[in-house]
């Protein structure tokens, strides 16, 4: 049985050396845009999930490193730490991204106002039984599995993982507002 999680938003706003990431919010069918003055626990309406009391849900989301500077480098970029909870029958979660958009841009032709995904982003997790991260390669589609061998919970029927979320910044990346959409999914 596949779980899938409504698509939900971030906005980080950028300067050419730092960027501050924004506290979550969110509703049932966008699971968060981020402000600068808000936290929140963040939910969505999940599918496919009539075998189990547990869904697929998002706890909340902690900023890891929330200053970046544009060098091509994961140890200088952002990064978030999602705390989810996933059915204890479910062990292969993956998530997806949009490609980052500088929403202050009066034109998004531009190079320097779009980051891909692909090669800017990873994902890993202490739960999972590689210590590699996995490399996202491609905007809009779901990455490699993380295939879950832990738990950071001891309720019964689910699971509690973290998924670190590293972003590195190119160096050709315009000053502006950048807003991306994630997805998350499991089986």
């Amino acid at each position: 049985m596949l779980l899938s999680l409504f698509l939900g938003s971030w906005k980080i706003v950028t300067t050419s050396v730092h960027a501050q990431e924004q506290e979550p919010t969110g509703t049932s069918t966008d699971i968060g845009t981020l402000t600068s003055t808000t936290t929140s626990i963040i939910g969505a309406t999940v599918s496919g999930n009539e075998n189990s009391n547990v869904s697929l849900g998002i706890t909340s989301i902690d900023p890891g490193q929330s200053a970046a500077v544009a060098d091509d480098t994961y140890a200088d970029g952002w990064s978030w730490i999602f705390n989810i909870t996933v059915p204890d029958d479910q062990t292969n979660l993956q998530m997806e991204f949009t490609d980052w958009t500088n929403t202050s841009a009066t034109s998004t032709s531009n190079a320097g106002n779009i980051i891909p995904v692909a090669g800017n982003m990873e994902i890993s997790s202490p739960q999972a039984n590689s210590v590699d991260p996995i490399i996202m390669t491609s905007s809009d589609t779901y990455s490699l599995p993380l295939l879950l061998m832990g738990n950071t919970a001891s309720t019964t029927g689910e699971q509690q993982v973290q998924v670190i979320v590293q972003m590195k910044i190119p160096s050709n990346t315009a000053d502006g507002s950048y807003t991306t959409t994630y997805g998350i999914q499991s089986y």
